[in-house]
């Protein structure tokens, strides 16, 4: 259902339009951290086995 204000003048009520991008980086950062993580990992465990 859309909201419709009337404004006289045309000035843009910004306190009604949807709020973007205000997410948090964090979940990002941990995701890349586990990434280089579990490929640190690995290139020990294949480094192992090599010998």
């Amino acid at each position: 259902m859309d909201t419709v204000i009337d404004s006289q003048d045309e000035q843009v009520p910004l306190a009604t339009l949807p709020k973007t991008g205000d997410s948090s980086p964090a979940p990002y950062y941990l995701i890349g951290a586990f990434a280089l993580t579990a490929g640190f990992i690995s290139l020990r465990k294949q480094k192992q086995q090599r010998k």
